[in-house]
């Protein structure tokens, strides 16, 4: 009776052991508290706790502040894949995005400041080198030469001694400046110097070449003409500059090449009359004939300057010169000859003046 009692308590130890929990887990897995079940850790994952807290990781994975394993660059950022801990360690350099070790001159990139090449640190922006800027958060020299400061798009601000700062602006079909700013030692065409600020400004008027230290033309591009108010002013294609007024007029048709008739004996052949020029008078807005019918040319104000088969006396075309002066013929071009062409009969058209 004595051994079967002890062999139902053998039994009966037996069965409460089977009952329990299992309270140590294989590699690589960890106990789940609500189970009690042995699960398997994540696959980075070499020890856990759980399903979401590493102890230790795989190789090629890094444990993280918050006990996650990562690849090397899935570090945190201010951290970087130290393989000796195999973790991601922090740097040592506070505003520092990445680095390569935790030395102060491990840093990669900045947070917020700009990353000084030479020592590897983190400047804050309001302490950059002179004649620097920040794109990218990296200390960069100001492009362009002479310049002393820029802003954060890199565009000049102040320059250095005997240098000019450039604007952003543009004159006719080709770029002012390659940049929108910059430092040159001469301003370029179209531009003068502004002082004490040593500024290129744009001239006044699109078309100047050049212009004073107030921006009034002293020149123009090609194309341009200066007016009397000094301004440069495009005619139009119908228009010319009068060099007078320095306004731009009309530019009227010339005289046209005519073939006049003539009389010899009882041979008649008409009488042609001379396309002449046209004018454009003061005040009119059109082009009128020149008013004498043997004007060849004439000025604004309708008087000859030029005179076919008679002489120029005076802004007048007359038959003969004045006693004290000596008529001078110069033959008409080709196509103002009278006919016939033969040499017995020709007579030849002529500008006359008085010399």
């Amino acid at each position: 009776m004595r051994y079967l009692t002890a062999a139902a308590a053998l039994a009966t130890l037996a069965s409460l052991v089977v009952a329990l929990p299992a309270t140590v887990c294989a590699s690589r897995q960890y106990l789940d508290a609500a189970s009690g079940v042995c699960k398997t850790c994540p696959s980075s994952t070499l020890t856990c706790t759980s399903a979401t807290t590493a102890l230790t990781c795989q190789r090629g994975s890094y444990l993280t502040a918050d006990k996650r394993c990562v690849t090397g660059n899935r570090c945190p950022t201010n951290t970087f894949a130290d393989s000796s801990k195999q973790a991601c360690t922090k740097c040592y350099v506070k505003d520092a995005a990445t680095c390569k070790d935790a030395t102060a001159f491990g840093t990669l990139s900045c947070l917020t400041g700009c990353l000084n090449g030479p020592t590897k640190t983190c400047l804050p922006i309001g302490r950059l080198p002179s004649g620097s800027y920040c794109p990218n958060h990296v200390v960069t020299s100001c492009p362009g030469t002479g310049v002393k400061a820029c802003d954060a798009a890199g565009k000049a601000t102040t320059c250095k001694a005997d240098y000019h700062l450039t604007d952003d602006a543009h004159i006719g079909d080709e770029g002012f400046y390659p940049t929108l700013g910059g430092c040159v030692l001469l301003c370029p065409a179209g531009a003068f110097v502004t002082v004490p600020s040593h500024t290129c400004k744009v001239c006044n008027d699109e078309g100047a070449l050049a212009c004073d230290a107030s921006g009034v033309s002293d020149s123009c591009l090609d194309g341009y003409n200066l007016d009397s108010a000094n301004v440069c002013i495009k005619c139009r294609n119908n228009e010319a500059l009068d060099a007078e007024t320095k306004s731009c007029r009309l530019d009227c048709p010339p005289a046209e090449n005519y073939i006049v008739g003539y009389t010899i004996g009882a041979l008649q052949h008409p009488i042609g009359a001379i396309l002449r020029a046209h004018y454009q008078p003061i005040g009119v807005g059109q082009c009128v004939p020149c008013p004498g019918s043997s004007m060849y040319s004439c000025d604004k104000r309708g008087a000859a300057t030029s005179c076919f088969n008679s002489y120029l006396v005076d802004g007048v075309c007359s038959g003969s010169c004045p006693d004290e002066a000596t008529p001078t013929r110069i033959p008409a071009p080709d196509g103002f000859n009278y006919l016939p062409s033969d040499t017995v009969n020709q007579r030849i058209a002529y500008f006359g003046v008085c010399i």
